[in-house]
């Protein structure tokens, strides 16, 4: 009888061993076929930041550290929080440049901490991000090609994006000064250069991870990372706050508080 049961316990761990070896056999064969079919990671879905997505509040910061501001910089940030007394509010309503009589676009990277929703879609040459924020787009091209030489700014900035393995590297460059950093109001610069690594952690889950240069208003780089969760049963909706004039009149402002724009 016991010769039996180690026979049956023999075979059993024979049979694992085999299934185990053809699986990763099976597995490997699959990994080849989509990198030699140029299959990409499917980043496609519309996300909601995780983390108070609908509201105002600390989370609205790419890092819980402050970053290291050069004196530039932290000459605006600390007009944007002038009388302020808690850490965890907002920077001055009527210093904000996404509310009235301003009522500028959020634009990149801030949009991403606004609340509402973003939606993903993907072709074999580039990825394309809408925001249900100010009714926002972005368009990532994946080809190969390189920046443009000196692009115009605006407020999402032109960008340009790779694959590494299973994460989607993009570089952003070509943005304006007419916003924030966060809501917070941590300034940023037309030298500002973004570094996003996108990637989907979990099914339901996506990661951003952000490397932040700016001499101008930053002493170093600096980085950050936000969570964002599937909502498969959403569906984007255009939400604004309001309607206004151009961005000079934000800029007039700042200098009467005593700020310059350079």
């Amino acid at each position: 009888m016991r010769a039996m049961q180690h026979r049956l316990i023999d075979f059993l761990h024979g049979l694992g061993v085999a299934l185990a070896a053809v699986w990763v056999l099976v597995a490997g064969a699959t990994m080849a076929t989509a990198q030699s079919t140029g299959q990409r990671p499917d980043l496609s879905g519309v996300w909601v930041r995780l983390g108070n997505a609908r509201q105002i509040s600390i989370t609205d910061l790419f890092s819980p550290e402050e970053p290291p501001m050069t004196p530039w910089a932290q000459e605006k940030y600390n007009a944007a929080r002038k009388g302020l007394t808690s850490p965890t509010q907002q920077g001055r309503d009527e210093i904000d440049p996404i509310l009235y009589p301003y009522c500028l676009f959020p634009g990149f990277p801030r949009i991403y901490l606004r609340p509402g929703a973003l939606q993903i879609a993907q072709t074999p040459d580039a990825v394309f991000m809408f925001f249900d924020n100010y009714s926002q787009a972005r368009r990532i091209p994946t080809d190969g090609r390189k920046h443009l030489e000196n692009p115009p700014p605006s407020f999402m900035g032109y960008t340009v994006g790779r694959w590494d393995g299973d994460t989607l590297v993009t570089d952003t460059i070509g943005l304006n000064d007419l916003k924030w950093l966060d809501s917070m109001g941590h300034p940023h610069s037309t030298e500002l250069r973004v570094e996003e690594r996108i990637r989907r952690i979990a099914q339901d889950t996506l990661e951003i991870a952000f490397r932040f240069e700016d001499p101008k208003a930053y002493t170093r780089p600096w980085t950050g990372k936000k969570l964002f969760g599937l909502r498969p049963d959403w569906e984007l909706m255009e939400y604004t706050i309001c309607e206004g004039p151009s961005g000079d009149a934000w800029w007039e402002l700042l200098q009467t508080e005593g700020l310059n724009r350079e």
